[in-house]
């Protein structure tokens, strides 16, 4: 047992949602310098360097050739996914785009009806309508902005973002691999990394000591960030640590406010409760879902719950 197994799983969660949300905050302040595909490509580029060589030390093993589709396509989803919240998180407010992201858990419930077969309970498809009642609150409101309106391709990518997740987390929750977390996220990394890389390199911009502060900063904080949020999520049930993940609203507004002027108006908070409250309803509503293969671990269902900031 290591020293954060035995602090309370609720801080160790906690702690990893501070520090995700410090990381958005850090790419928010690099998207007026650097292209989505750059920085997409240094902060996956630095989890697979930190986490792999964590996996180095640890002596774990490698995903063997015949798992590599299966990471493949999980790294595929990660880069949608990914790509178009940095995107988002560059062109709308942070608490906006935080907000929005979490109305994946609507989609993952939707999906599951549509492509599992799972049984939408009464309280469920409540959800879901109130969730999407929330999404349109803050589209129409303009949410942060009062008097103005959304950059509709940054609105998309807010909107595109917890829907490739959610389709994600369905699609390939039987796929499970039984490997450490650790070796999911440094493998999945790498290969996103190496996707997204032409892209990076079509418009070289000259950096600066600041520029790279802030880039180690995004690798420190979503690596460590990660690695707090999964300890924390393979130790309490999932109702619970989805209260966690909704106090990262508050964090990011206070981010939001401190370092780019941006104060949430009424109907940004309006739309936020409703959402949350969606979200809370499915996660304690939820039929249970299949057991997990056998080969599976609790690291891997961890692994699965990271993809949209990882």
């Amino acid at each position: 047992m290591t020293l954060v197994d035995r602090l309370p799983p609720f801080f160790v969660a906690s702690v990893g949602m501070v520090l995700l949300t410090a990381m958005d905050a850090t790419v928010k302040s690099l998207s007026g310098r650097f292209s989505t595909a750059q920085i997409v490509f240094v902060r996956f580029l630095l989890i697979a360097l930190i986490i792999g060589a964590m996996v180095v030390v640890a002596r774990q093993n490698w995903p063997s050739p015949r798992r590599l589709t299966v990471h493949f396509g999980r790294a595929v989803l990660m880069l949608i996914t990914s790509s178009t919240f940095f995107y988002a998180l560059g062109r709308l407010p942070l608490a906006d785009v935080f907000v929005l992201s979490l109305t994946s858990p609507i989609f993952i419930a939707l999906f599951a009806a549509l492509f599992l077969k799972e049984q939408v309970r009464p309280a469920v498809a409540v959800a879901i309508l109130a969730g999407f009642a929330g999404v349109l609150v803050m589209v129409f409101g303009a949410g942060v902005r009062g008097a103005g309106a959304y950059e509709p391709l940054a609105l998309t990518c807010a909107l595109v973002s917890p829907v490739t997740y959610a389709l994600g987390i369905v699609l390939l929750r039987a796929q499970t691999a039984s490997e450490p977390v650790t070796v999911i996220l440094a493998t999945q990394a790498l290969i996103v990394a190496a996707l997204v890389s032409p892209a990076a390199a079509v418009t070289p911009v000259a950096t600066t000591s600041n520029d790279l502060v802030a880039f180690a900063a995004v690798g420190v904080l979503g690596a460590v960030g990660h690695l707090a949020f999964g300890n924390g999520l393979k130790r309490m049930p999932a109702a619970k640590f989805a209260m966690i993940e909704y106090t990262g609203v508050i964090w990011a507004a206070l981010l939001g406010f401190a370092f780019f002027n941006e104060t949430p108006s009424a109907t940004a908070w309006v739309g936020a409760a409703l959402i949350v409250a969606a979200c809370l309803i499915v996660v304690r509503n939820r039929a249970s879902p299949p057991p997990p293969a056998a080969d599976a671990t609790s690291d891997d269902a961890a692994a699965a719950g990271q993809d949209q900031r990882a």
